[in-house]
């Protein structure tokens, strides 16, 4: 058997019930998860198994005690980029990504969606729209602001504050008012 390459996709029928007869009945769906991650790594030759939330999602969808006799699946090889413990450096490390083979109408339409709001977020955080504001650079926006920083600042020193006066000091007030 070969190690498949990374971006290639593989389909696989994993026989499930082999493995979850072995444990006792409130445990099933557990082991039928655990049968999966190392169908995986056996099959791809790749320690790091990720399993989709969908493909999880169908396996308990039953419950704890009732998990299917078998379960089609897509896998995917990724590189995905870790930082190393020992020298702080980003290492790409191979991940096996197990995904259902077929997603229902309602997991796609989901998937649609939330692919459709990254688009959306990636259109609005544009570099080029956020450095030009009113013709301007960066620099020259900066240079604009830190001088109306500094003219308010400035009129506020100028400005006398008002002195509040304590309850003490306007009863006292009041008092002479009434005596004269």
């Amino acid at each position: 058997m070969t190690r498949i390459k990374v971006g290639e996709k593989r389909t696989y029928t994993v026989p499930l019930r082999r493995e979850w007869l072995k444990v006792p009945r409130w445990r099933r769906s557990k082991r039928a998860v655990d049968a999966l991650h190392s169908y995986v790594e056996k099959h791809t030759k790749v320690d790091n198994v990720k399993i989709s939330n969908w493909l999880n999602q169908s396996i308990w969808k039953n419950g704890g005690k009732n998990p299917p006799a078998k379960i089609d699946i897509e896998v995917t090889i990724e590189n995905r980029k870790v930082q190393d413990k020992k020298t702080k450096k980003d290492v790409d490390i191979p991940f096996a990504v197990a995904e259902l083979a077929t997603l229902s109408k309602r997991e796609t339409r989901l998937d649609e969606k939330r692919a459709k709001k990254v688009e959306k977020f990636v259109k609005t955080a544009k570099p080029e729209s956020a450095a030009k504001v009113e013709g301007k650079d960066a620099k020259e926006l900066a240079k604009s602001l830190t001088e109306k920083l500094k003219e308010k600042t400035q009129k506020k020193k100028a400005e006398p504050k008002e002195h509040k006066k304590s309850a003490k000091e306007i009863s006292a007030e009041l008092h002479e008012t009434e005596d004269v």
